[in-house]
């Protein structure tokens, strides 16, 4: 926990980040460095993320394998063209509010 602070603090964090963007009717977009470190780790917290960011009024959150070990996992054979590409899932808030 590279912040030290409780979970549910972090999540309030989020949420509160989100808002303004929302209040001035901005796009806002949620980028979620090492979600799949989290998700291996943490699956429900790292979900509880994401639900936040989008029942904050999070327009997009994106989803990074910042790492690279999701990928790597995945692919063992496969490297990634350049060693600081980063594998990133974007979803959209309508998309996501469905299935998670």
């Amino acid at each position: 926990m590279a912040l030290e602070i409780p979970l549910d603090n972090n999540l309030d964090n989020l949420c509160d980040s989100v808002l303004p963007a929302v209040a001035a009717n901005k796009e806002s977009l949620v980028d979620c460095e090492h979600f799949f470190d989290g998700f291996k780790t943490k699956l429900d917290y790292a979900l509880a993320c994401v639900r936040t960011a989008l029942d904050a009024g999070a327009n997009w959150v994106v989803l990074c394998d910042t790492n690279g070990g999701y990928y790597a996992e995945r692919n063992p054979l496969s490297r990634p063209a350049c060693a600081r590409s980063r594998a990133c899932s974007t979803v959209s808030a309508s998309a996501a509010a469905t299935s998670i």
